[in-house]
């Protein structure tokens, strides 16, 4: 909402917290703008501030019934939060198509609206002196958003869903019965949190790997001694086994000075080195995961437990030299 727009809707809220009752055709002439204009700022007090509008017949205009209605004062951000609020718009762009989307575009309006007019925010410029890279949203944005929504609606009627669903490992298409929990989103791609009946296990399915999604009807019951939360978060990454491991890796003093920027893990911990190398201590499932993040720094990094997370690397490193070798060879 521009700034004389926004100053504009604010003068008919005050007047109209002042008991005044107002006419459409009155308040165009006098702000300089059409009927419909004026009319759309009674339907946003009304819709975005709650104001409790009403038309009398008899004087052929809007009052305000509740003397005692107030209409929040106007917000005040530092430039710094406007940057924070433009930017998380962004990243909620990837609520696109979802039935998210309309709630964000009309949150974000309503901040946008309470602004005063004296706070400039001058997006284009922020643009050229700002990149945000986000990864753009995994699959068809179409067909993810309607499982999304169709997820959204089975979760909150604690509604079972039969699903098709097209396995990352094996490209293998099979039929599931799932009792959906949560979404979650991750690397630009959404998941389901669910109970899956054929494994009689929790598991992530991707929606967009989702073939075909019906919601059955069948209600189901969440038990009480599930923590939802705890699942997730003891997971590494999207992968998990059914044990919890405590992994401990070597990084060299190369490596370490970037491990120590970041957290990888919430039961994470450092063990500091004289020589500028660190050890990092984590209790987490899903060794593939961790295998294949441990992986991603070479020669820089060393498991020294468990056992079967150190034989996993040194199998795939291994294979991985064969490949080399044998081309050399060739």
């Amino acid at each position: 909402m521009r700034r004389a727009a926004q100053l504009r809707l604010f003068k008919i809220a005050h007047r109209l917290q002042q008991g005044e009752y107002i006419r459409i055709d009155s308040l165009a002439e006098e702000y300089g703008c059409s009927r419909r204009t004026v009319q759309r700022d009674i339907d946003d007090l009304r819709t975005f501030y709650c104001m409790p509008l009403e038309y009398s017949h008899r004087h052929r205009s809007y009052y305000c019934p509740d003397r005692n209605f107030r209409l929040h004062q106007p917000l005040r951000f530092t430039e710094g939060e406007l940057l924070a609020l433009y930017l998380g718009r962004n990243i909620l762009s990837q609520c696109t198509g979802t039935v998210l989307e309309d709630t964000v575009r009309h949150a974000f309006d309503r901040i946008s609206s309470l602004l005063p007019e004296e706070v400039s925010f001058d997006s284009a410029s922020l643009l050229d002196n700002i990149f945000l890279e986000l990864p753009p949203l995994r699959g068809d944005g179409v067909r993810t958003a309607r499982f999304f929504n169709q997820l959204t609606h089975a979760i909150e009627k604690r509604q079972s869903v039969d699903i098709i669903y097209r396995a990352a490992s094996t490209n293998a298409q099979t039929r599931r019965t799932a009792d959906p929990y949560r979404l979650y989103y991750r690397n630009g791609a959404w998941y389901l949190v669910a109970w899956c009946h054929i494994r009689s296990d929790m598991r992530y399915f991707a929606l967009d790997r989702i073939i075909e999604l019906q919601i059955t009807g069948r209600p189901f019951p969440i038990p009480d001694d599930l923590d939802i939360n705890a699942w997730v978060s003891q997971s590494f990454g999207l992968f998990r086994d059914n044990t919890v491991h405590d992994a401990v890796i070597h990084f060299d003093s190369f490596q370490a000075r970037w491990i120590r920027e970041r957290r990888w893990h919430h039961t994470q911990s450092i063990e500091e080195h004289p020589d500028g190398s660190l050890i990092l201590h984590m209790t987490a499932c899903g060794l593939e995961g961790i295998k294949r993040w441990v992986l991603s720094y070479g020669c820089h990094a060393e498991v020294l437990a468990p056992a079967k997370l150190r034989e996993m690397v040194r199998a795939e490193v291994q294979d991985m030299g064969e490949i080399y070798e044998k081309k050399n060879n060739e």
